[in-house]
């Protein structure tokens, strides 16, 4: 059972060149509001983020990786794509971030690929139609230089941003047309060894338990180097 959100819309807005209008990022669907049977028999289905008029699900163990539902007129199941595979129109480990816009008419979505390399633009209203992928433009990132991409959004034709798997969670820009890749400062220096202060057990409790308040601890925590 699946909690729908009433207040599901933009987060956060990107900036944008005249040819794209209203770039935007949308959050996941959270576990409150009103509750919503329509997902109940859709098995795998392990995030939902809302993008305008529709819903974009990630798949988990299913023939295809999203799945696509509207909100107009009434909240409902279209398709499922992304088939997995090596060809034009097929993808190997494909991530949504939640940046979207409506460009003439159509609503379209950024999607990554790690495994293939591509960053590449699906128009959901032709998908939704077509019942297949359908890419609009794609970026080839194989030659890019650029060190494991953790994630990657759209500014312009010559600018992508993003960050990368390494162990400084390095942020960087990528010009697509000139193929000049430029890392900017560290954002969070996560280490490979021992961290300065310690690990958990060697915390005082005097310095992570409220006062006044009793059996207050910390459980499991795992901290991810990358």
């Amino acid at each position: 059972m699946v909690h729908v959100s009433a207040c599901s819309g933009v987060a956060a807005a990107i900036p944008c060149t005249p040819r794209m209008k209203s770039w935007s990022i949308s959050r996941s669907i959270l576990n409150d509001g009103d509750t919503c049977r329509i997902f109940d028999q859709d098995y795998g289905l392990i995030g939902l983020t809302s993008v305008g008029d529709y819903m974009v699900g990630t798949l988990h163990k299913r023939d295809n990786f999203f799945s696509l539902y509207t909100t107009k007129p009434q909240l409902q199941r279209l398709t499922d794509f992304g088939w997995p595979g090596k060809g034009p129109l097929e993808m190997g480990a494909p991530a949504f971030f939640g940046q979207w816009c409506v460009e003439n008419g159509h609503t379209r979505i950024w999607l990554l690929d790690r495994a293939k390399s591509h960053f590449q633009q699906i128009d959901l209203d032709s998908v939704a139609q077509s019942k297949r992928m359908v890419v609009d433009r794609s970026f080839d990132l194989s030659k890019a230089g650029i060190p494991g991409v953790r994630d990657l959004f759209y500014m312009s034709d010559t600018l992508l941003v993003g960050t990368s798997d390494s162990s400084v969670c390095t942020a960087f820009h990528y010009n697509p047309q000139s193929g000049a890749y430029r890392p900017l400062r560290t954002a969070l220096d996560f280490g490979t060894g021992r961290h300065p202060i310690g690990i958990l057990s060697d915390i005082p409790k005097s310095q992570y338990c409220l006062p006044g308040l009793r059996k207050m601890g910390i459980g499991d925590v795992l901290f991810s180097p990358g």
